[in-house]
């Protein structure tokens, strides 16, 4: 089902944010994130991931949101745990 949260997500928000899922086991799941900039609503992009599960049908929380080293300092892992 998280896959079609990151589908929707991806078809509302591409291409100024872009998230694809990275790792998943169990209830925790690990999206990568593009954002345009850091300071472009950061958060407000990553928490839309969580307005999006709602849709459909499911709770989670933010419990990670970790920058990659990188040149652009607009890539981010965001770990979430799903609550049901």
């Amino acid at each position: 089902m998280i896959e079609k949260v990151i589908e929707e997500y991806n078809r509302y928000r591409a291409p100024e944010a872009e998230a694809k899922i990275i790792d998943k086991k169990g209830n925790n799941v690990k999206i990568w994130i593009k954002v345009p900039c850091k300071t472009c609503g950061l958060y407000d992009y990553v928490e839309d991931i969580l307005y999006f599960m709602e849709e459909f049908g499911l709770k989670g929380r933010i419990v990670e949101t970790k920058e990659m080293e990188n040149e652009t300092g607009n890539e981010f892992i965001v770990r979430i745990k799903i609550k049901n």
